[in-house]
């Protein structure tokens, strides 16, 4: 386990080197946290609790609420394993504190999406609902029109027809007319 935590110190201190080089404030803040993971497998909860709270002091700095969550929970482990069970226990119920704020706000995101995709069928749904009817609408004038044709159609034919009868009459009678 030695050896383990030595080699785990010495990637640990060649990234926190990187990610400072790269002012990589989450890599940082990162690495605080492996460096308090490190002190807390090697029983010194001394320094693991200075690590830790730098974690959390950067965790709420970037507004990282997983990170601080993360540091609660550790802090907790932390002050228990040095013999302090009442700071144990406040960690611990800042820890669970933020779970159920998380939790809460991953509620209310998913309330929210499925919300938002009632509200979208709802409005496909009545999308789909007027272009029927709007379809409809035109289906029944077309064939208002039709009818209105044929009908003009059928007017001026009988009127035509009409015609042609009266005229005929009219040579029949002239006809009759010239014959006697």
């Amino acid at each position: 386990l030695n050896k383990n935590l030595i080699a785990a110190r010495q990637v640990f201190d060649e990234a926190y080197r990187i990610r400072v080089f790269r002012k990589d404030a989450f890599g940082i803040m990162e690495n605080y946290a492996c460096f308090g993971d490190y002190f807390l497998a090697a029983a010194q909860s001394d320094s693991a609790i200075f690590w830790y709270n730098r974690a959390l002091d950067q965790s709420r700095a970037q507004a990282y609420p997983f990170m601080t969550r993360y540091c609660f929970a550790q802090l907790s482990k932390a002050h228990e394993l040095g013999g302090n069970l009442f700071f144990a226990l406040q960690m611990h119920r800042a820890y669970a504190a933020i779970t159920d704020s998380l939790q809460t706000d991953q509620r209310t995101r998913q309330v929210t999406e499925l919300e938002l995709r009632f509200e979208t069928m709802e409005k496909d749904r009545e999308n789909s609902l007027l272009r029927q009817q709007k379809t409809e609408q035109q289906l029944v004038v077309s064939q208002q029109r039709v009818w209105m044709v044929a009908l003009a159609s059928a007017a001026f034919s009988i009127l035509l027809l009409a015609f042609f009868v009266v005229q005929r009459n009219k040579q029949r009678e002239a006809a009759k007319r010239d014959r006697k």
